[in-house]
């Protein structure tokens, strides 16, 4: 519990008060009574004499009490408290001393608890404000707890004290200094159009303004003339007349840009036109090449690259179309892009070559054409594409090489966009990439006749139905070694037909024949490995190692895979799928 407070019981949520006239040390379970002749501070935590603390003061009780906010007592035994006196406050009891107010707030009041913020168009420098000032004239505060104003800057100005902005000049009125306190109307001869000006700006020569505030200048009239900042023009004496820019009076000379007529007048040259020299009679137009886009100018500017001007005269150049480019300044056309390469905005300085893969064959091109499917450039700025060879392809646009037929495929015409496969995916593949011909694929082939009429054809392992037939069948191996198995007997019966030879076989005593390609050295049937790769062997073991008798073969229709003979079993399913291959 704090000073000045006790909890008597176990369990208390809360402290409460000593009573009056006694006091209590923090932690208090109860609290003591004063002695007489003494009492207690302040706080209730101590018993005093006759003296009472600096910012307390003694009552009608003899009691030493704090003194209330916005007040002090700096002694002992203080009677009563001081209130803090204007331009100081207190915003807590039971204080010796008040505290000044700091810069940008005051306090009018004596015994203030706080001090007011000086609002905008005030402002207080110092410590201790009774009251803000007010900003001068010329000057500004334009937030709340100003220390000091800021002058206005020049084309603004703040008339009355207090402000909290500055208003800026009208147009026909300015003011040059930083703080004005108004702004003055242009002189005759001056004027300004704008808001907010620091100075105002002397007519042009030619012109005049005879008012004071003049947002504008007007034309001096025709035999009239005027230097810069005049109120007023002139005229002209006899014999004499204006320069082009109505600023002098001239004599028997005309200025460079200008040229006299057939009445002796000086006339500016139009634009597209210029004199050099003094006295000009006749005007030159600018040459091809250059322009003029005003009067009474004394030279032609050459047109920048990128564009041309192709007749005298111009008044301007004209960019460069699409596909056309100018390198140079003053060109009086611009150049076509020669084949493979472009220029594709107007206004071009030079040409891009065509990307490898792409090609322009005739000038001027704007773009590049992609090479078709079929077709290949490497090369930067191309003029045509090469058509792929025989042997490869390539099926997208735009690209730089063709692509080499994959195994299994080959392409025997130019300019293709895919490969053709061999005649069976399953059974025929080519040894190489790039092949160039039909001829490159390589498989079995055997071809068998079941009648006179037809002869069929096959590639891969198939069982033929014979039931029907009662003559001889005759097999021609025209590539590969062939077995044909009695499907009974997949092992024991079976007919061997190397290439190139042919075997006649009695259809009458059989239902039907298992025909199918031999394991060599040169073909891998459906291997698991990289299909129709070259091989130096066949499948020899089975899954545990086992050594097989005969060659792992799948036979037509036979799914779970390769059966091998091993020495001591019974033909057992090899879990490799289809025949595995050894590789080279």
């Amino acid at each position: 519990c704090a000073g000045g407070t006790y909890a008597n019981t176990t369990g208390s949520i809360d402290c409460s008060a000593c009573n009056a006239g006694s006091v209590s040390e923090a932690g208090a379970a109860n609290c003591t009574d004063c002695t007489p002749g003494t009492h207690p501070d302040s706080h209730q935590v101590q018993c005093l004499g006759d003296s009472c603390f600096p910012g307390e003061f003694k009552n009608e009780n003899g009691t030493c009490e704090a003194c209330p906010a916005g007040t002090f007592s700096p002694n002992v035994n203080a009677t009563i408290c001081t209130s803090c006196a204007a331009g100081t406050f207190n915003p807590t009891s039971n204080q010796t001393s008040c505290t000044a107010c700091s810069p940008g707030s005051s306090s009018s009041k004596n015994g203030s608890l706080s001090c007011d913020n000086c609002k905008p168009g005030y402002f207080a420098g110092n410590n201790g404000s009774i009251e803000c000032d007010a900003c001068s004239p010329g000057s500004f505060a334009g937030n709340f707890s100003s220390i000091s104003c800021s002058n206005c800057t020049p084309g603004s100005f703040s008339s009355k004290p207090a402000s909290a902005i500055c208003s800026l000049c009208t147009a026909g009125s300015a003011a040059s200094d930083a703080g004005s306190v108004n702004c003055t109307l242009c002189s005759p001869g001056h004027f300004t159009n704008n808001t907010g000006s620091a100075v105002c700006t002397d007519c042009a020569g030619g012109t005049y303004a005879n008012t004071t505030g003049s947002i504008d200048c007007n034309a001096c009239n025709a035999g009239s003339v005027s230097e810069a900042g005049a109120a007023n023009c002139t005229d002209c004496t006899p014999g004499t007349h204006p320069d082009s820019h109505q600023v002098q009076c001239l004599g028997d000379s005309c200025f460079p840009g200008e040229y006299r007529d057939e009445d002796g007048a000086c006339v500016a040259c139009p634009a597209g036109g210029f004199s050099p020299d003094v006295n000009a009679t006749i005007c030159s137009s600018c040459a091809a090449g250059t322009f003029n886009p005003t009067s009474n100018q004394t030279s032609c500017t050459a047109c920048s690259a990128g564009s041309f001007s192709a007749n005298k005269g111009s008044l301007k150049c004209k960019s460069c179309q699409p596909g056309y480019s100018a390198a140079s300044k003053g060109s009086t056309e611009c150049d076509a892009c020669s084949p493979g390469s472009f220029a594709d905005n107007f206004g071009s300085t030079s040409c891009s070559e065509c990307t490898p893969g792409s090609f322009s064959s005739k000038p001027a091109s704007s773009i590049c054409s992609l090479c078709a499917a079929g077709s290949v450039v490497s090369s930067a700025g191309s003029t045509h594409c090469n058509q792929c060879k025989a042997g490869s392809s390539q099926d997208k646009k735009g690209q730089k090489e063709c692509n080499k037929c994959s195994k299994g495929s080959y392409q025997n015409e130019m300019g293709m966009a895919s490969c053709k496969g061999c005649r069976d995916s399953k059974t025929y593949t080519t040894y190489n990439t790039g092949s160039k011909s039909h001829e490159d694929c390589h498989g079995p082939l055997i071809k068998y006749a079941l009648d006179r009429e037809s002869v069929h054809e096959l590639t891969d392992a198939k069982t033929i139905d014979v039931s029907r037939h009662e003559h001889e069948i005759e097999f021609h191996a025209y590539s590969g070694d062939w077995f044909i198995r009695i499907p009974e007997h997949h092992y024991t019966e079976y007919h061997f037909v190397k290439q190139g030879k042919k075997l006649s076989i009695n259809a009458v005593e059989h239902k039907s024949l298992l025909v199918e390609p031999m394991i060599t050295n040169k073909f891998c049937y459906k291997d698991t490995e990289g299909h129709g790769k070259r091989f130096d062997g066949y499948q020899t073991k089975d899954y545990l190692g086992r050594q097989c008798r005969t060659q792992c073969r799948n036979y037509d229709g036979e799914e779970i895979g390769p059966h091998c003979e091993v020495a001591g079993h019974a033909y057992l399913p090899s879990p490799c799928g289809i025949p595995k291959c050894v590789w080279t």
